[in-house]
């Protein structure tokens, strides 16, 4: 792997917060500025480490359109993927973009996240395990599905709380979101 296919493998998995990238691949971040130049040569384990985290990446996002497709009628509605950042835009039939799923990389828990608008609302996908967390545990990709992460503010006598909530994603969802008709 040399630095442009580095780079590349960086954008493609949407990691573009530096701490996570390194703490991902377990690098230092003076480590990454040489790999990204082109001054340090990329170890065969460090390549296959990346190579590990684009094929997860695509057999997540595969799992993501697949739930799309069943979503967004494809006779109203276009899917696009874009190839070097993996965003996703969905468009009307007439091409009008309708949203865009931006590939955000992964969180500090190592899950990877989606974000996406409606109305001026930001809201985020992320990949999940399907029974909840327990801690410590690390989840397989089987273990895991695409959740929309909702979250509901409860004011409090001393402040506000706010709770997340996860819900599959689905039909009756999105189309509460976007009026799909």
């Amino acid at each position: 792997m040399n630095n442009d296919q580095y780079k590349a493998a960086k954008l493609f998995v949407g990691i573009q917060n530096l701490e996570i990238w390194c703490a991902t691949l377990n690098i230092s971040k003076d480590a990454d500025k040489s790999y990204s130049c082109g001054r340090l040569q990329i170890s065969n384990d460090l390549a296959s480490k990346i190579n590990d985290l684009i094929d997860a990446k695509k057999y997540k996002i595969n799992i993501l359109i697949e739930k799309f497709k069943s979503i967004f009628d494809p006779n109203k509605y276009i899917l696009h993927i874009d190839s070097d950042t993996n965003d996703i835009n969905i468009s009307d039939a007439d091409g009008t973009l309708v949203t865009r799923f931006k590939n955000e990389g992964k969180d500090w828990f190592g899950r990877d996240v989606f974000t996406f608008k409606v109305k001026k609302n930001l809201y985020v996908i992320l990949f999940y395990p399907k029974n909840g967390p327990e801690n410590g545990r690390v989840y397989s990709i089987k273990e895991c599905d695409w959740f929309f992460w909702q979250t509901q503010k409860e004011f409090l006598s001393n402040g506000v709380l706010c709770q997340n909530f996860p819900k599959i994603i689905s039909k009756p969802l999105f189309n509460e979101l976007f009026d799909l008709g």
